[in-house]
């Protein structure tokens, strides 16, 4: 009785799972084409990659600063100091991650 049951589950589990089914069901988005593109005013893949790529740059230049100024001469360090700041403030408005 218990082996009869679970060869019926075991059955209509591949059943449903089957690419037949998914062929007469339309799949996950209910159509038999292709999964739908983005919304119009959003771009696709890449969308944002330069953006991204700057705010990348920014953040490598503002731990080479910080690193730098570790080793360099007190008169040296106030300086950096600044440009980090100034570098730090541009990345907090210009990018979408916390700085």
């Amino acid at each position: 009785m218990f082996r009869a049951g679970l060869l019926t589950a075991a059955c209509a589990g591949l059943l449903i799972l089957s690419p037949a089914a998914e062929a007469q069901y339309g799949g996950y988005y209910g159509g038999g084409g292709p999964a739908p593109g983005p919304a119009p005013g959003y771009g696709g893949p890449g969308y944002g990659d330069d953006h991204a790529a700057h705010c990348a740059r920014m953040q490598d230049r503002l731990h080479e600063i910080r690193y730098r100024m570790q080793y360099a001469p007190p008169g040296e360090r106030e300086r950096m100091a600044a440009r980090a700041e100034d570098l730090r403030d541009r990345l907090r408005a210009e990018c979408w991650r916390r700085y």
